[in-house]
Order: structure tokens, then C-alpha cells, then sequence
């Protein structure tokens, strides 16, 4: 979400900059909590690079490991990756093959955490992979959107994996990487449209009366802070890399 000169940024940032030394322990966590960091500061028009004397770029890349991961899991390492590519740095090549590596042989990426077959990770790999200069054409994006394809539920949204509900967040993600491949997610028809609603309507109908989205755990849906956080970008239609 890109929300250049636009003041409602600037509480944000404020808060940022009289939080220094938690930030920056942040971005020292991994290469996804830097990444995010770094992909944030962009779409509010600062420069990582230089946030009140420090280089969050720097801290960025200075997770890349030996094996060419940025972080443990794949959604960390996708977000890391991201990160890089919003501060027009080159991804390595070794980052990319180490994606590319721990994709499974239906297409999927797990969270890291035992759940196989996670929406979540494939879809912030597929926008990872693109930034990376990978094309939709890919062998890896190819078989991803596969996946997508297969696993999307009937009523059009996405789940964070196999047997789980459909959730705003998964959808999210989901969504932004359609955009990302240049699928729109407004269409209404086609094969990602399900009972004639687009893949947008599946995540807006999880918008409340309060505007905020919602999350259901099984005792019903509410407002969800993360929820609306992880949808707002992909309602704007915004993909990642943020724009700038």
C-alpha cells in the first residue's frame, strides 16, 4: 500500500522514531521482521537506509545466510526478499534458489511450522519470486498458481491450510499475488470467480458494519486488528513490492 505524502503516515513514524532501540532489536530478529520493517518504511516515502541514523537495509541484508536464507521459514524469507526488492537492491541468486528449493512438488510452500500446503507462504512466495525477475511463465510461479487454483474454497476465498476455515488474511495474500500476476481480482467471471464473485468479493465479505475485517476461530466472526491490517493492502489493490 503506497500512502506517499500522505499525513496518516506520520503518527506511524512518529511512534517509529521514539522507539529506536525496539526497532531496531526487530529487525535484528531474522530477515522477515527486517524485511517488513524495510518494506513499511517504503510505502510510508522514507528510505530505510538512513531512519534516524540507522540502516535498516543494511540490517536487512545482513541476515543472507550461506545457504542463501534469510530466514527459517519461507514466508520470512519471501518477505526479506521483498524487502530487497523495494530498495531496488538485486536478490541473490542463492536466495532465490533456496525458495525455489523448499517449494513442494504440488506447487505449495509450508509456513515453517508443520502446516503444509499454507496459502499464506505460497502466495508471498509467488510475489517474491516476481520481484525477483521470475515470470509468470516460471516453472515455480506456474506451479503455485496452481496450487491456488486447486485449493481456493467454493465460496472463493483461501484457507491457511488444507482442512482449515476461509480467513481475510489468507485470502489477502492470495489476492495481492493475483494482482502481482497481473490477474484481476475484481473479474466476476472466469476461473477464479466462484458462484459469480470475484476473489475481491470473497475477502470483502469479510469486512464488518465497523469497517474493520474479521476473523472467526469458531465462536463466530470479529473484528480483527491483524486481519484488517493484512487486508487493507489488498482491497486497495496493492501488491508487493509497495510502489516508489
Amino acid at each position: 500500500m503506497c500512502i506517499r505524502d500522505s499525513g496518516d503516515a506520520v503518527p506511524a513514524l512518529d511512534y517509529l522514531r521514539g522507539n529506536g532501540p525496539a526497532l531496531q532489536a526487530m529487525a535484528a530478529e531474522d530477515g522477515g521482521q527486517a524485511g517488513k520493517i524495510v518494506l513499511a518504511m517504503r510505502a510510508a516515502g522514507v528510505d530505510p537506509a538512513n531512519f534516524e541514523g540507522h540502516d535498516y537495509t543494511a540490517a536487512l541484508v545482513a541476515h543472507l545466510g550461506p545457504d542463501g536464507a534469510f530466514a527459517g521459514d519461507s514466508y520470512k524469507h519471501a518477505l526479506a526478499m521483498l524487502g530487497m526488492a523495494a530498495v531496488g537492491q538485486e536478490i541473490p541468486a542463492t536466495a532465490i534458489d533456496w525458495l525455489e528449493s523448499n517449494q513442494s512438488a504440488g506447487g505449495s510452500w509450508d509456513d515453517g511450522f508443520g502446516t503444509l500446503d499454507n496459502a499464506d507462504a505460497t502466495g508471498m512466495a509467488i510475489m517474491a519470486l516476481l520481484a525477483a525477475g521470475r515470470s509468470p511463465d516460471d516453472a515455480a510461479v506456474a506451479a503455485a498458481v496452481d496450487f491456488l487454483t486447486t485449493s481456493q474454497a467454493a465460496e472463493g476465498g483461501w484457507s491457511y491450510g488444507a482442512g482449515l476455515p476461509v480467513s481475510a488474511n489468507s485470502t489477502a495474500v492470495v489476492v495481492q499475488a493475483l494482482i502481482a500476476l497481473g490477474i484481476d481480482p475484481t473479474a466476476t467471471d472466469g476461473s477464479w470467480a466462484k458462484t459469480g464473485r470475484s476473489p475481491l468479493d470473497a475477502l470483502l465479505a469479510w469486512q464488518g458494519e465497523s469497517g474493520a475485517f474479521q476473523a472467526d476461530f469458531g465462536d463466530g466472526p470479529f473484528d480483527d486488528f491483524y486481519s484488517t491490517v493484512q487486508a487493507i493492502p489488498a482491497a486497495a489493490g496493492r501488491a508487493l513490492p509497495p510502489e516508489g
